[in-house]
Order: C-alpha cells, then structure tokens, then sequence
C-alpha cells in the first residue's frame, strides 16, 4: 500500500503503470495465492483509481471500470479486505463525468446503481452519498453529442435527482441543485416549460435551505434577467432570507442577511 501511494503521488510519467502493475502482483499473490502479507484492501483499490481519476490517459475509464469489477468479483468470492466501498464506486463515477465517452450519462447512472445494489444487498460500505449523485448529475450536465444523446442525458439528470430527492438517507444539496441546474440549461431548450421547471426547483431548493453560490450562479446564467428577480423576489443576492441558505454547507456569508 505505501509503494502504491508513493508512486501514486510521484507525478512520475510511468506512474499509472506502477500502480496497475503493483496492483496486479498484489492480486496475484495476495488474493489468488493466499499470501496475507501482500493483500491488497479497500483503501489499495481506492488509491489506484484516484491515480486513475487524475490522470489524462485515455484508458482511465475503461480500466477503471475493469479494476472496480475486479473488487467485486474478489468480495463476492470471500475476499472481504477488498470490499467495495462508496469512495471507490465515487471515483469510478467521477471519472467516467470527466471524460469526452459518448453516453458517459448512462454509464454513469449504470455505475451510481450497481454501488445500491451492493448496498441493499448488506455492504453498508457501498451506501451511496450526495457527492455519488452529484458526480452523475454532472456526467449529464457536460454530456456533449448529438441531440439523442443530450436528450438521454437529461432523462439521466432528471431520474437521479429525483431518486436523490426520494432517498431514505440522503438529500439534495447545493450542488445538487446548482448541477441539476447547469444540466437543465445546458440539455433542455428553451421554453416555457422550462421556465416552469425552474421556477418550481429554485422555490424546493429554498425551501429546503440550499440556495448556496453555485446555485445563483446556475440561476443567472439559465434565466432571464427579470425571472431571475422575480424568483428572488426583488432582494439583492446578499439580501436573501437567511433560511434559504440554512442548510449550505461552508456557505458564503454574503448570501444571507
């Protein structure tokens, strides 16, 4: 573990080879050779797919995918020091957001739901977060392609927000809403249906205390300048009711009175 995170944080040019590799060994003769003393654990399989994550290689996503199958094909064989855990399912997710794949929304959403799978199944370590669904809200807010793809991608956005919404554990934040948001500018036409959506998801998010910075932001460039006003109600961004930001975490000060 301590090659493998040295070598993740050398900024070495071979770097991502190393860690695979050591990765492999560690498989090899750990988990398929029965040696204790080189096993690999959650936290190894963490820190190759950050070094993955981070880096620019064009592979980064398919061999992120291969590495997290891996993890899962080892827990369910009886190997538990690999069990699958939220931060390596949120890696994977983060990953696939930030990369140009064509159909990177779906695939996303495919991931975000094979970690509640894992979780209902008993992993409590799998139990998905916001940070999981914001990954794939954003994964579909930069999903770029034909009009097919982009119209997928919002049904993506759409869905996981509202599963977020509807979670037994979890509820949206501000960058919930701040990236629903940007996927609804960036993925829905104009319209009066979209005025109306937005009208309705900006009243929730103050209801719900989370009208935090990215979500101004998100607001100013999506409407027009008189909806934007109207929506808060004619009070200057740094005037707003204390409650509608209650709820944001590390907020700015100057959103609230």
């Amino acid at each position: 573990n301590a090659l493998i995170n040295c070598w993740a944080k050398s900024g070495d040019r071979k770097a991502l080879y190393r860690v695979t590799q050591l990765l492999n060994l560690m498989e090899e003769l750990g988990l398929q050779g029965g040696d204790s003393n080189v096993e690999p654990n959650s936290r190894t399989y963490c820190t190759v797919l950050d070094a993955l994550s981070r880096s620019k290689s064009w592979k980064a996503v398919s061999q992120s995918l291969e590495i997290l199958t891996r993890m899962e094909e080892f827990y369910s064989e009886g190997h538990e020091c690999v069990r699958p855990c939220a931060r390596a399912y949120s890696i994977v997710i983060s990953t696939i957001a930030r990369s140009k794949k064509k159909g990177k929304a779906e695939l996303a959403q495919e991931i975000l739901h094979r970690m509640e799978s894992e979780y209902r199944k008993g992993n409590d370590s799998a139990r998905p977060t916001v940070y999981s669904y914001n990954a794939v809200l954003n994964a579909a807010a930069f999903t770029n392609g034909d009009e097919k793809e982009q119209e997928q991608a919002f049904k993506v956005a759409c869905l996981t927000f509202d599963e977020l919404r509807n979670s037994d554990y979890l509820r949206p934040s501000h960058v919930s809403y701040g990236t629903f948001l940007k996927a609804i500018e960036k993925l829905m036409p104009e319209s009066d249906v979209r005025n109306d959506l937005v009208k309705g998801l900006f009243r929730r998010c103050c209801r719900d205390g989370q009208v935090g910075d990215l979500v101004l932001r998100s607001m100013k460039s999506l409407t027009t300048p008189d909806l934007y006003q109207s929506l808060l109600e004619g009070v200057a961004d740094y005037g707003l009711p204390k409650s509608w930001s209650a709820n944001v975490r590390e907020r700015d000060s100057k959103l609230r009175t």
